[in-house]
């Protein structure tokens, strides 16, 4: 009985991580300032905890709406005051005893001033927040000049 506790306990917390990364680009080290969807889930903190503990300026949306008046018709957009933002969709299943998973997580990194993406992590597997949050950690890492 003892190996099957065990078993299921391994299983539960060994979920492995693997996140699909796309670089397109590279993050300017000097600039890091980043804009995050406001909000208070615990992929969201994780993600906030990362660029605060590592040095970035944190903001969250939205910033204010310019409207420009061209061949007679609105154009609306959303101004940033930093160099990067970052938009995700995911399903974040918080009921799990051994800690929140994600499920079909796309995240992207996009720079404000070439208004490119730099980097977008997907994965379609089951994962633990703090092991896709690494992983993250690690390729943006990389990704700075």
């Amino acid at each position: 009985m003892k190996k099957v506790y065990l078993l299921v306990f391994t299983a539960i917390f060994s979920l492995s991580c693997s996140v699909n990364v796309r670089k397109y680009g590279t993050i300017d080290r000097t600039q890091k300032s980043i804009t995050i969807p406001a909000g208070g889930d615990k992929f969201i903190l994780a993600l906030k905890d990362y660029f605060y503990q590592n040095g970035w300026k944190v903001e969250n949306f939205h910033g204010a709406e310019v409207t420009e008046k061209s061949s007679g018709r609105d154009l609306k957009y959303d101004t940033f005051n930093t160099r990067y933002v970052l938009y995700g969709e995911y399903t974040l299943n918080t009921d799990d005893m051994a800690g929140p998973l994600l499920h079909d997580a796309t995240i992207s990194i996009v720079d404000v001033k070439s208004r490119s993406e730099v980097l977008i992590f997907e994965s379609s597997e089951k994962m633990r927040v703090k092991g896709f949050v690494s992983d993250m950690a690690e390729h943006i890492d990389q990704a700075m000049q």
